[in-house]
């Protein structure tokens, strides 16, 4: 097993054991259906790794069934994770976010109304908002069945980094979005976001289950991590790249356009993906530096014994 796949198993494992905890601390409820049905999807993933692992001996299913596991234990208790910390009720930051949006020169309506004024662009970014859970499993399927598991494996802990600073940072500075701040009128999705938003914090709401969940951190935005996260996903494939670093590019536009997120919130989620990348990059380093050190001292081994033989033949 790889160090990345390790962390990952790791930072999985602690997510889980946060969420369990969480929940029984602080009186809220998790239906054990919703819990039994994320344990069901997991072992018939399990059994059929299992499958083409041990009988077909498949490398590419198993890395692209291993990455679609950790995918679904993560995504769970990771939003799952987001509607506890929400019933911390930690005082909201959206002021100071208009305020730096304010002395970067940046007018949120402006940008709603400009999109607002062009239907058909408008169209195509609220749409493009809502791929990244459809290019997630288009990178997993690529990159497996490339036999990426590298890249793979690299994707998916610069995400898990990511979320997890994410959940501390809206732990301690929540964010409720531009609506109340420039009297944005929220859609249909936004509405339900914000119906379950202050529902938590004012503790109407106990159920903290994924199941029919609305993205609640704005703060940094996800979208732009994942987004981003995406494209660097295919960085050594440039075929790949170009369109989906385009793609994303139009996603990251679309948190502003769709007025869910201020632009400080879009800085903070590009930042949050550049640290990382830049975790990721020094574990695998470290990995790549053990494994030479490793091959070194074998070889170091191998010439001795070599010499030595030679040495009692003369």
């Amino acid at each position: 097993m790889t160090r990345e796949s390790k962390i990952l198993n790791a930072g999985i494992v602690l997510l889980i054991a946060a969420c369990a905890v969480l929940t029984f601390a602080r009186g809220l409820e998790f239906p054990l259906l919703d819990v039994m049905r994320q344990v069901l999807i997991v072992a018939a993933l399990g059994g059929a790794l299992y499958y083409y692992g041990q009988v077909r001996k498949e490398e590419k299913f198993v890395i692209c069934l291993s990455a679609l596991i950790q995918l679904v234990a993560f995504t769970t208790a990771f939003t799952s994770l987001t509607y506890i910390v929400a019933t911390f009720s930690a005082p909201l930051i959206d002021g100071h976010l208009a305020a730096a949006d304010a002395a970067l020169g940046f007018h949120l309506p402006s940008v709603v109304a400009w999109a607002k004024a062009h239907p058909a662009i408008d169209t195509m970014l609220r749409l493009a908002y809502m791929t990244l859970f459809v290019q997630t499993a288009l990178v997993v399927i690529v990159l497996g069945f490339r036999s990426d598991r590298r890249q793979l494996q690299a994707f998916l802990l610069r995400l898990m980094i990511a979320a997890i600073i994410m959940l501390v940072i809206f732990g301690v500075a929540p964010a409720e979005g531009p609506f109340s701040a420039y009297g944005l009128d929220p859609d249909d999705s936004q509405q339900r976001y914000l119906e379950h938003f202050h529902a938590l914090r004012s503790g109407e709401r106990t159920n903290v289950s994924y199941v029919e969940a609305e993205g609640l951190i704005t703060f940094p935005s996800f979208h732009t991590t994942w987004a981003l996260l995406l494209a660097l996903a295919f960085w050594h494939r440039r075929r790949l790249f170009v369109p989906f670093a385009v793609f994303n590019g139009l996603i990251v536009f679309s948190t502003l356009t769709t007025g869910w997120h201020y632009f400080s919130d879009v800085m903070a989620g590009s930042a949050l993906a550049a640290v990382g990348v830049v975790v990721t990059s020094w574990i695998q380093g470290r990995e790549t530096k053990g494994v030479s050190s490793r091959l070194a001292m074998f070889r170091l081994g191998f010439d001795g014994l070599r010499a030595r033989l030679v040495r009692n033949r003369t």
